[in-house]
């Protein structure tokens, strides 16, 4: 059966799907991969370009039952590759390509098991949902679970493959992108008086920055299992002024944060617009200072008791700590209502960097987890009703 996971991996690695490249061929080859065994495909099309996104339905129509969720979109290839990064290379145990962790080898190991399920002889529904732009943010995600709600779609628990070793992840933090954009006014450097000058702006915010950082890791969570327990905060792009010699008369700083749970980008968001009212625009009248959410992915919580762990319990080792620093879109789910966890193949030490790869005995393990999956949902439905009684 690994043979039948690498076959498939190797045609969803081929397809290029960064940004709105290659989407709507990828979700084709899907469902029509999966239209022999699945009892339901829905494509949902969302945002702007729109792009498709594609749900599953594999057994009965009946209440509960279980999501396994993936995202079929990569983050661009870059330099320093080996090998070309849209074709699966085989070495020493290792899967080479761009996707292969993050997060293909998941969604080719779910296909295939797929075909293996017996989806007539499924006692409740196991769906697979296959979002569009998880990388830039999940703006399409909504959209998706909101046409699964629409069609009567309420899963008892989520299963996200992201990469975790193939352990069990209860928690992530969740992220918050955002663009301050910082307006001065040009002049001749010669006499940068008679301008104001954004990069100095934004050197300043960055500062600001680094201190809100500071204090942020000076209050740590105590008894928490994330690491680093603190929300912490990366300017990750400037882009300021237009030649060496003139004062910048613009400057944007995109920056994230990453959020513990019960931390809200409001309210960072407002500490920010603060500072740029006070120490930006009222010093130098002819600045602007104006800061724009660009992307926000909830944090996982972690649950106490937490089923969807109970499910896989038999299957898949809880992680160390089992909680992360990354966000994936399993907080999304949970906002949803569904109880969630994240377990999936690869590391994600591997993910956005040349040479991305996923271990063969990962996979193997993975495809194991999937075919038993439908017995353990069983399990899972028949337990005793006071199991998680305290």
């Amino acid at each position: 059966m690994l043979d039948h996971v690498i076959e498939r991996l190797n045609a969803l690695v081929r397809f290029p799907t960064v940004g709105a490249d290659g989407n709507g061929d990828i979700v084709d080859w899907i469902a029509a991969d999966a239209g022999e065994v699945a009892s339901d495909i829905r494509i949902v099309v969302a945002g702007d370009p729109p792009l498709r996104s594609i749900w599953m339905r594999f057994g009965p129509v009946a209440s509960g039952g279980l999501l396994l969720s993936g995202h079929l979109d990569v983050v661009p290839p870059g330099a320093g590759w080996s090998g070309d990064p849209w074709q699966v290379s085989a070495e020493g145990g290792r899967l080479y390509g761009r996707g292969t962790c993050d997060m293909k080898g998941f969604v080719a190991s779910v296909l295939t098991a797929a075909h293996a399920w017996g989806a007539p002889d499924l006692g409740a529904p196991i769906y697979v949902a296959l979002s569009s732009d998880e990388e830039t943010g999940s703006q399409r995600l909504p959209s998706l679970i909101a046409d699964m709600k629409s069609h009567g779609v309420e899963p008892e628990l989520v299963v996200v493959g992201e990469p975790t070793d193939m352990q069990i992840v209860r928690g992530h933090k969740g992220t918050f992108g955002a663009r301050t954009c910082i307006t001065g006014r040009a002049a001749h450097s010669s006499d940068p008086g008679n301008g104001v000058n954004a990069n100095f702006a934004a050197a300043r915010l960055l500062l600001f920055l680094e201190a809100l950082q500071r204090q942020f890791a000076s209050s740590p969570a105590s008894a928490s299992n994330f690491e680093p327990p603190f929300a912490t905060i990366n300017p990750g792009m400037i882009r300021g002024g237009s030649a060496r010699n003139i004062v910048a008369d613009s400057c944007d700083v995109e920056w994230d944060c990453r959020l513990m749970p019960g931390q809200h980008p409001a309210d960072i968001q407002a500490r920010v617009d603060d500072f740029c009212r006070t120490e930006l625009v009222k010093p130098h009248r002819a600045a602007s200072c104006a800061t724009q959410q660009l992307t926000f992915m909830p944090p996982l919580e972690p649950e106490a008791p937490c089923p969807a762990s109970e499910l896989l319990a038999d299957l898949c080792p809880p992680a160390t700590g089992d909680c992360v620093s990354y966000a994936t879109e399993a907080g999304f789910f949970q906002q949803a209502g569904w109880p969630s966890v994240v377990c999936g193949p690869g590391s994600i030490e591997q993910a956005h960097r040349p040479d991305e790869h996923v271990d063969e005995a990962q996979l193997r393990q993975c495809l194991e987890m999937l075919h038993a999956l439908p017995a353990a949902l069983e399990r899972y439905r028949n337990r005793p009703v006071n199991a998680f009684a305290s």
